[in-house]
């Protein structure tokens, strides 16, 4: 009787790890403190840059919120406004510019897919800036990479089609993904139960 239950248990777990590799990216909170920069006129860039040389991959922002003012918004480039803004890679670029005056905080989420073509030279970005009216970095984030395929300074985040992950700088909260907090705890579950039911009696 207790084998049978342990046997229900990790087909269940098991099935349960199957569907959630199944689900879509789930959407990654992102929150950015500009309490320094408050009353601030500047310039929120999102840019989803080509890496691969392969029109593959999109970034979609939504719920942009912030305790100041959202102003003007430029969606033109690789860029689409339904449902939500979403930023494309087919001509190599995808660009999003939100021109708020700044507050306390500037918060959105983004949902970016990540496919490479293993031809490319690296992956594709998706990278944020919050420059100033003449395209200067309001922030020294330090995240910086010069040398890569797609080079970048001072980013807020960057989120990286080839593994999936979002970096934030200091001051930058990015929340893992639902789906793979789900994903790992059944992990362990499974771990746990297959365990278990080695454990002689």
């Amino acid at each position: 009787m207790v084998t049978q239950a342990k046997r229900r248990f990790s087909c269940a777990a098991a099935f349960g790890l199957l569907a959630l590799c199944a689900l879509p990216a789930a959407a990654v909170p992102i929150s950015i403190d500009t309490s320094a920069l408050a009353n601030t006129a500047a310039h929120f860039t999102l840019n989803l840059l080509d890496g691969d040389g392969a029109p593959n991959n999109t970034a979609r922002i939504f719920n942009l919120q912030t305790d100041g003012q959202l102003q003007g918004t430029t969606c033109a480039v690789g860029c689409t406004d339904v449902p939500a803004f979403t930023l494309d890679d087919t001509l190599g670029l995808g660009e999003f510019i939100q021109e708020p005056v700044l507050g306390t905080y500037l918060s959105f989420e983004l949902i970016f897919t990540n496919l490479v073509d293993a031809s490319g030279a690296g992956p594709d970005l998706v990278i944020g800036n919050l420059l100033d009216g003449n395209g200067f970095s309001l922030l020294s984030t330090e995240l910086n990479d010069f040398n890569g395929p797609v080079p970048y300074a001072d980013a807020l985040f960057v989120a990286n089609s080839g593994n999936g992950r979002v970096i934030g700088a200091r001051g930058i909260t990015t929340v893992p993904e639902p789906g793979v907090l789900a994903l790992v705890v059944t992990g362990v579950a499974a771990l746990a139960a297959r365990r278990a039911h080695r454990t002689p009696q």
